[in-house]
């Protein structure tokens, strides 16, 4: 026999709210709108008005309306003659109608854009606690010839007062610093474009005086601990079979015995060699 459960017995309905019943007819009425606007507007909107030309207006609607290309204009002050940096440009407006947040002139922009990307007009200062006058004089002129080499502005009077400075009153720190910009640049071991491969490729002829008087003067050359004498004058040797000419090489030829920087001697002379494309002199 099949037995039917009384209507008290079964769950009750959970009832709805008046303002579920209102926010349901609400949604209802808003889809009903949609759906009977959108066609009208669809058909409104493809059709062009009764006073334009409907060939033309066909045409119209053929071209895209995407501009993917830049406007660069010329820097000050070639800016005032410039026409050429769009097919139409638009004399009539006024000279700068840019926010004045934004407008060259404003001091405040270029402080923005120092702060944001990080440059400056002027080399970042130096931390030199404990550092003789010589070693923070050596590290100062050297900052000085890779900041304007970074720049890629060539300061030639700056940067033959900083060579003076190095080559006649700190020699011995200013070989310590070029090793120092060496033993950093291993990390980026193979690529010519470090502060120490600038320097050398920029100043040949100062590097190579430099590390002249580094080999003449093995006793004073600035070490440190982890600068030991052996390994600084090994650098100087290498680094003279990449920028020595024939004097180098001659005064490389003196070394050649040496037990601790012999072999070091005996390629940089071949480097020398190699690079001339001829057997050096005596």
């Amino acid at each position: 026999m099949t037995s039917f459960a009384r209507c008290s017995d079964r769950a009750p309905t959970p009832r709805r709210s008046r303002a579920t019943v209102r926010a349901m007819l609400t949604a209802r009425q808003l889809t009903l709108l949609a759906a009977s606007v959108v066609p009208i507007l669809a058909r409104a909107q493809g059709a062009p008005p009764a006073d334009v030309d409907p060939q033309l207006a066909r045409l119209i609607a053929t071209i895209p309306a995407i501009d993917n290309h830049a406007h660069p204009v010329l820097p000050p002050p070639n800016l005032a003659t410039d026409r050429g940096f769009d097919a139409l440009p638009v004399d009539s407006m006024e000279p700068q109608t840019d926010p004045v947040a934004w407008r060259p002139d404003n001091p405040a922009l270029g402080e923005a854009w120092k702060a944001f990307w990080r440059f400056s007009d002027a080399p970042p200062p130096l931390k030199m606690e404990g550092a003789s006058d010589s070693t923070a004089t050596a590290w100062i002129r050297m900052r000085n010839l890779v900041f304007s080499l970074a720049r890629g502005r060539a300061d030639l009077a700056g940067a033959a007062d900083d060579w003076s400075c190095l080559l006649n009153d700190v020699p011995s720190a200013a070989v310590g610093v070029l090793y120092k910009f060496h033993h950093a640049a291993l990390t980026n071991s193979g690529r010519k474009d470090t502060a120490h491969w600038r320097l050398i490729k920029a100043y040949p002829a100062e590097t190579c005086k430099l590390l002249e008087w580094g080999l003449r003067h093995r006793d004073k050359l600035w070490a440190s601990r982890t600068a030991p004498p052996v390994d600084l004058s090994r650098y100087v040797i290498r680094m003279l079979g990449e920028v020595g000419d024939a004097a180098s090489a001659r005064l490389l030829r003196s070394y050649v015995a040496d037990t601790e920087v012999g072999r070091d001697a005996v390629s940089a002379v071949r480097r020398i060699e190699e690079r001339w494309e001829a057997p050096v002199s005596r």
